[in-house]
């Protein structure tokens, strides 16, 4: 690193740590920490509230015209199309920290740093994008376009569980809001929600719940998508064997819903539902939550060879019962974005003459970047699932 990039890391460093730097990086995060919230809510009695995934947090929501100055890196493998440690020239992360006034942090930031620090690869630094892309989520734009407290309660990787459940957690002063919406974007099904014990605050949302996925495979480390090692790996894979199926999908899916139109009911809240890539269908939800019966042996491993028989004569009484609980779902408030299936089939919608299926756009993005390649929209695709949602709402 020469003496010019070395002076203008350094003078950058300094003002990270000024009060205007620190207010602003807060303001973008102000969906996430409890105090702002409230403090805006004594102000302002009208929240906006978003639940979901990644897609909903806001995850790589990149403007066109940041991606045009310096273009994130990595090939989407781990959800990583970003600003962190790829090897970007530091003078180009010093420009765009510079001119978007962005925190700069080393590999080393939790840590003491190695003596020769400034003799490492420029892959020691990370451009921390997180309060930026939260604040370009639609969520942010819709309460800024309509004048609401925005509150994010999404959380990347997480599954539908823990967005619900974070509506009964966080001391929110709910009881002053005289308007709330809710918007659920759904995340796929299959993500199991446990609480998390490791550094959990309420006075910040997030780190509060661990997610396992289904895993059929052998640990390896190169595949893993969070690097959580192999205990959690084989745990998961436990899990997987003895408690996760289909219709295990589905009864999540369904009681997420349950608790969340709750809730509504309690706050009179308006709700709107939609998926964020993967829609639920409701007759396949009713052919296996209504249907399907699941046979296990004395280890909990399906039987006979799938467990699943979807054959099943169940009694009458049975399946009009099961019936009756899929309806408490708020089928009524499911909304497809700008007449597409989801957040993404939208986002997709923008490109000319491009279909890549959800699960295939990983590493590939598409060509003009309205989905990019970690497989999430772009800042211009929440603009227009934000524009969608303000017309629906009528705000």
């Amino acid at each position: 690193m020469d003496d010019k990039t070395y002076n203008r890391l350094m003078k950058h460093f300094e003002l990270q740590e000024t009060q205007e730097f620190i207010d602003l990086d807060r303001h973008r995060y102000r969906s996430r920490y409890i105090e702002m919230i409230n403090e805006a809510i004594d102000k302002n009695p009208r929240v906006v509230v978003t639940l979901g995934c990644s897609f909903a947090f806001g995850q790589a929501s990149y403007t066109d015209e940041m991606m045009a100055k310096v273009r994130p890196k990595g090939h989407g493998r781990f959800s990583d199309f970003d600003y962190v440690f790829k090897d970007h020239d530091i003078k180009d992360l010093l420009d765009l920290a510079e001119e978007y006034k962005l925190r700069i942090q080393t590999r080393h930031h939790h840590g003491d740093m190695p003596e020769n620090w400034m003799n490492h690869s420029e892959g020691e630094f990370e451009l921390v994008t997180k309060n930026m892309e939260t604040n370009n989520s639609f969520g942010n734009k819709i309460a800024d376009y309509a004048d609401y407290v925005p509150v994010n309660f999404s959380q990347n990787g997480n599954g539908n569980q823990a967005s619900v459940n974070r509506l009964f957690s966080y001391p929110i002063d709910w009881d002053k809001c005289e308007e709330i919406i809710v918007l659920w974007s759904y995340t796929d099904a299959t993500r199991n929600d446990m609480l998390n014990d490791q550094g959990l605050s309420y006075d910040e949302i997030g780190n509060d719940h661990k997610t396992m996925w289904p895993q059929f495979q052998e640990y390896d480390p190169e595949l893993e998508k969070f690097h959580t090692g192999n205990t959690w790996h084989a745990c998961q894979a436990t899990w997987t064997r003895t408690c996760w199926s289909e219709l295990y999908n589905y009864i999540n899916f369904i009681n997420a819903g349950i608790k969340i139109k709750t809730w509504c009911k309690a706050y009179n809240a308006r709700l709107v539902t939609f998926p964020a890539f993967v829609c639920v269908n409701k007759p396949t939800i009713e052919d296996y939550y209504c249907r399907t019966r699941i046979v296990r042996d004395v280890n909990q491993i399906l039987l006979p060879v799938d467990g699943i028989q979807t054959d099943f004569q169940m009694a009458t009484w049975e399946f009009d019962a099961n019936m009756k609980a899929l309806h408490m779902f708020p089928w009524d408030t499911v909304w497809e974005p700008g007449g597409y299936d989801s957040f993404y089939g939208l986002a997709m919608a923008q490109e000319d003459n491009c279909d890549i299926p959800v699960d295939q756009i990983i590493g590939v993005g598409t060509p003009n970047d309205w989905i990019l390649p970690c497989g999430h929209p772009s800042g211009k695709g929440h603009d227009k699932i934000a524009e969608k949602l303000i017309e629906h709402l009528d705000l």
